[in-house]
């Protein structure tokens, strides 16, 4: 069986004993997804449990690195206010979708955020606790924001990196970009991470570091891949394939094969990003800017089904919680990216707000997207889907205790 395969079946019950349900995986993070692929697909009420007797599921996933970044610190619309038991939860449901992977950023903007319950070295080892006790790898971003030519600059941001190192029960791979920010060449930048390899060794031997090509130019990309084509370091983990001016089919023909490509889509903004929203009305852009709630299930599995083939995978870029519903989409992908799109979001509703608004929630979550399709004045749907919100609102009070429901109740409302 395939590393994180899993079935599940349903069999009779033995004595007229009641029928029991079967989950096995063929390990345990296999065992794990299968028991989040369950909770996907049971019909839950107060006091009771239904699943069809029918129900069968053999499943591998498609794609190895399945992640979202959940960086802690003042940028994020979100995860700066959490608490660690916050992250415990927001981590343990992104796991029921197939999530493998969670990228944090230790370090990046020293800003402090007034919001924060824990320093940021105390939420960097408390992610990577996170990380450890449910078995998913714990990624870092790490970029490099002052010239590698200061060397008492590069000693201690050294230090500073062996230092997280070995407070963390888990690590799994450094991430460093080439640039945004920083703006040094890679003849400087691969010597630095060869240095922060081997720091790495002394406290997480399996761990590997990662470069994105962000800024380089084709002169300096040539140095890279010169450099990995000659030593074939066993340090280096692979290329993270991001906004880089080199396409990402290019990245995967040119690296050495040995080598991974890991995508890092950027899913949380709308303007002036990877992916902006195709033909959006001005009145949506100049006011709701680049990080509002941004369910776009049909466009990103399009573009998932065009990039990913080049990848082993992703950690996605997000700011918060604004593109939850995208998140939940880019996992379930990962496993099968030829799932049907409305599919997916009937078991995302079905989990999140419950059986009995599975069907209507997911129509609800297709029609917030097709609000922003074209000009806003001659669009059809945005009443009818602001009339499928509210009766859900009016259906379901329980719901108004639901963030997620929330926030695209309001996308609803703003929207008419």
């Amino acid at each position: 069986a395939e590393p994180e395969s899993f079935a599940i079946h349903v069999t009779e019950g033995n004595d007229n004993g009641p029928p029991r349900v079967f989950v096995v995986g063929a390990d345990s993070r296999g065992a794990m997804f299968g028991v989040g692929r369950l909770l996907r697909a049971l019909h839950w009420e107060d006091g009771g449990i239904k699943l069809d007797a029918a129900f069968r599921v053999a499943a591998a996933p498609e794609y190895p690195a399945r992640g979202h970044e959940l960086g802690y610190r003042a940028r994020a619309n979100s995860y700066d206010a959490w608490s660690s038991e916050q992250f415990d939860q927001y981590i343990r449901e992104q796991i029921v979708f197939g999530t493998n992977c969670v990228q944090n950023i230790p370090f990046e903007d020293t800003r402090e955020s007034k919001l924060m319950k824990l320093s940021r070295p105390e939420m960097n080892r408390a992610i990577g606790e996170i990380c450890a006790r449910y078995d998913v790898d714990y990624w870092v971003w790490t970029p490099v924001e002052f010239s590698l030519t200061d060397q008492a600059a590069r000693q201690a941001e050294l230090q500073r990196h062996e230092e997280f190192y070995q407070s963390t029960p888990r690590l799994d791979a450094v991430f460093v970009p080439g640039g945004d920010p920083g703006d040094n060449p890679p003849e400087l930048v691969l010597p630095f991470m060869e240095d922060l390899a081997g720091l790495l060794a002394r406290h997480h031997p399996q761990a590997k570091v990662w470069l994105s090509l962000q800024y380089f130019d084709e002169p300096k990309v040539q140095v890279v891949m010169d450099y990995l084509a000659r030593e074939q370091p066993d340090w280096f983990g692979g290329i993270v394939a991001d906004t880089s001016a080199l396409p990402i089919g290019e990245t995967r023909r040119r690296l050495p094969q040995r080598y991974p490509v890991r995508w890092y889509p950027d899913i949380t903004h709308t303007v002036e990003c990877q992916f902006p929203v195709s033909w959006w009305d001005p009145a949506f852009a100049v006011t709701l800017g680049r990080e509002p709630t941004n369910p776009r299930p049909t466009a990103y599995a399009s573009i998932f089904r065009r990039f990913a083939p080049h990848t082993d995978g992703f950690a996605t870029y997000s700011d918060g919680i604004n593109d939850d519903v995208n998140k939940a989409v880019w996992s379930m992908l990962g496993w099968d990216s030829q799932q049907d799109v409305r599919e997916m979001l009937t078991q995302y509703a079905r989990f999140h707000f419950g059986a009995d608004v599975a069907e209507e929630a997911a129509d609800g979550l297709l029609g917030l997207e097709n609000n922003w399709q074209g000009s806003l004045a001659t669009n059809a749907s945005v009443d009818g889907v602001l009339a499928l919100w509210q009766q859900l609102e009016a259906d379901h009070p329980e719901l108004l205790k639901n963030w997620r429901f929330l926030q695209h109740l309001l996308r609803a409302y703003y929207d008419a």
